[in-house]
């Protein structure tokens, strides 16, 4: 019997390897996916994608309807699965890195390597596990580099066609991709010099833009509905417009700030350093000085793509130095990443290639020069995978959750919250999270919630002053709180506030507060609060006890203000050495030196002590 040999060819392996990277990394990233409603934007993005509504500027359409897609998915919770969506595209973008790497390197062994070592990336996994927009806005940066290669390979005009239609749909998931048109742009004239004279294909590559730019449409369409989650509001032209110009963050400057920036920039090349380990990080660096000498025209791309995507960022945005702002931009890095990792193996390639010519006569030594490359090659993301599993591990987190249902549960029925945070991220996710409970889990509908930009209009809409949004923020704050206590007194209902109130923040009005440890009823005065009764509750959540989230500034920011408010029930109720304590655990906690809420503290105590 003739027995004929199977050979798999070239894209069949290199399918399977594709398929099985992203099997491994979508496998990881599922066991360490967050259960339920996470930090920062995670419950607005989640409201935003089960309900179909508007998220905040500049929208995310494509980001919210495929979210929607995927909250359709029979498994879990509906949080569980929109979280799930960052964990696919994290994936499917590792995958395609290995494609990218392969076409440059030729080496399957390291290009294998090099996307597990971007999926094991700490960063990078962090926004993998939770519903967040960047995994997307990285695969769309992966996938436009390798159409762009397959393009240059083959020659073909059909591959820009979809290339320009893939970077106008990766538009409608996040702006930033707006800053690497120079390098694509580049690129492509580098590879096809004549083509700034060639109109009918820009003009023809121009239209597949605009197509895939169309979904911004979604914005104004949707909105006419009036979805429950409809920030904006942009029916109109102008509102369309503001919305996805971000003019409500006014975050665009470039002369602003420079030394700042300058710290921003030094910052951020510290990051990488620490994020790759410095060994890894000299490699990358060397990368792209010998790519300039092989494979020039790719080394302009992914040069400009890094240099734009974290310089030009820093020098574009309105954003002075701060722990936030270094926290916040650091996601906003991960393209960056993706082009040191590439660098990185190209190094890893350069030199094999080096060590082939000099022990090309001496088979014995290069053999074992190559298994010990081999071995160090699936070591490292090996390392990566084992060093940050704990770290990145979300799936038995709850915090946010139960804090959230544990405030709404604490008001009385037909209560009116509102909700004025100070504009952190901290903030977001606390306003986040009672908006996904709310509007997504339906719990506690009957508390109306109210906030500055009237997010809970479906249940209550405030129609603000024409002169409102003029006046400074601390005046906002108290003509806000004034307005409300009328109306509640009018109604007899029961007035919440995420903020201590007393005599400075009542201004004319005597009102005063009590906590529950959660929230702030308010009083007519001091003397009724004091009567009234806001016994000490339980304020257990679950993972309080994991003392690695404190280290997190987002979640550290987030349990000072939980502190702040158990610090305030324990002072009212007289229990002065707790009070004392979890005061100071708010303090240390607490990323701003004397911020609103230490000033509201201290100033509740001295009145409420008099």
């Amino acid at each position: 019997m003739n027995i004929k040999r199977f050979k798999l060819s070239k894209v069949n392996v290199d399918l399977i390897l594709f398929l099985l990277i992203f099997c491994i990394v979508f496998s990881v990233y599922l066991f360490t996916l967050a259960p339920t409603v996470f930090i920062e934007d995670s419950g607005e993005l989640i409201t935003a994608t089960t309900q179909l509504g508007i998220a905040h500027p500049p929208g995310y359409p494509l980001y919210t309807i495929l979210g929607k897609f995927f909250s359709l998915i029979p498994v879990g919770s509906l949080a569980w699965r929109v979280n799930m969506m960052s964990a696919f595209f994290g994936s499917l973008a590792v995958s395609i890195l290995f494609l990218i790497v392969k076409k440059i390197t030729n080496s399957r062994a390291i290009s294998f390597s090099a996307a597990l070592l971007l999926a094991f990336n700490p960063i990078y996994w962090s926004q993998s596990i939770f519903a967040e927009v960047y995994t997307l806005n990285v695969f769309f940066v992966s996938l436009c580099i390798y159409l762009l290669l397959i393009w240059q390979e083959q020659k073909k005009e059909k591959y820009l066609f979809i290339f320009s239609f893939v970077f106008g749909l990766s538009i409608t998931n996040h702006q930033m991709m707006l800053l690497l048109a120079p390098a694509f742009v580049l690129y492509i004239v580098l590879n096809k010099k004549d083509i700034l004279k060639n109109f009918k294909l820009i003009k023809s590559m121009f239209w597949y833009f605009l197509i895939g730019l169309a979904v911004y449409l979604y914005l104004p369409l949707r909105s006419l509905q009036n979805p429950v989650l409809d920030w904006g509001n942009p029916e109109t032209l102008r509102a369309f417009w503001g919305h996805i110009a971000r003019k409500q963050y006014g975050d665009f400057s470039i002369l602003s700030q420079p030394l700042s920036k300058f710290s921003l920039v030094a910052i951020f090349v510290y990051s990488l350093v620490q994020d790759f380990l410095w060994p890894m990080f000299v490699l990358s660096a060397l990368g792209i000085f010998t790519m300039f000498k092989k494979n020039r025209n790719f080394a302009y791309l992914s040069l400009s793509i890094f240099l734009l995507n974290s310089v030009g960022l820093i020098l574009l945005r309105n954003s002075g130095g701060s722990n936030e702002t270094e926290y916040v931009f650091r996601v906003y890095y991960l393209p960056c990443f993706l082009i040191l990792v590439i660098w990185f193996a190209y190094t890893i390639k350069f030199g094999l290639d080096k060590i082939k010519k000099l022990l090309s006569k001496q088979k014995s030594l290069l053999k074992i020069v190559n298994l010990v490359v081999l071995i160090v090659v699936v070591l490292l993301p090996l390392n990566y995978l084992v060093a940050n599993y704990k770290l990145n591990d979300q799936s038995d987190f709850w915090l946010t959750y139960d804090y959230g249902k544990k405030l709404l549960a604490s008001l009385e029925p037909n209560a009116t919250l509102l909700y004025y945070g100070e504009g952190s991220i901290a903030s977001d996710t606390q306003l986040f999270t009672l908006m996904y409970l709310q509007m997504v889990e339906n719990f506690r509908p009957d508390v109306f919630i109210v906030d500055e930009l009237n997010f809970f209009k479906s249940q209550v809409s405030i129609a603000f002053p024409t002169q409102h949004f003029n006046l400074v923020e601390i005046k906002r704050k108290d003509a806000l709180l004034n307005l409300l206590w009328q109306a509640t007194q009018e109604y007899d209902l029961p007035l919440y506030t995420s903020f201590i109130v007393n005599e400075k923040s009542a201004r004319d009005l005597e009102i005063f507060s009590r906590s529950n440890g959660w929230v702030n009823k308010v009083y007519p005065n001091i003397e009724s609060a004091k009567e009234g009764q806001q016994p000490t509750a339980d304020f257990s959540l679950r993972n309080l006890e994991n003392k690695s989230l404190e280290l997190d500034y987002s979640l550290g920011s987030f349990l000072s203000i939980y502190y702040y408010g158990i610090a305030t029930n324990y002072l009212e109720n007289g229990h002065d050495d707790l009070a004392y304590q979890t005061f100071m655990k708010a303090i240390e906690l607490d990323p701003q030196p004397f911020s609103q809420n230490y000033k509201d503290y201290i100033t509740h105590r001295e009145e409420w002590n008099k």
